[in-house]
């Protein structure tokens, strides 16, 4: 059960980082956001 509630609490923060990124992205487009945007995506693959 605590296992279950870690891993939706890191799923979230993890989303919410997304969403964050995204929305810097999109009102500031910058190449140092996308480099951040791909080393997340490189942690997630």
């Amino acid at each position: 059960m605590h296992i279950l509630i870690e891993m939706t609490l890191s799923s979230l923060s993890l989303f919410f980082l997304l969403f964050f990124a995204s929305l810097l992205l999109l009102f500031s487009p910058h190449p140092s956001i996308l480099l951040f945007l791909l080393s997340i995506n490189k942690i997630l693959k």
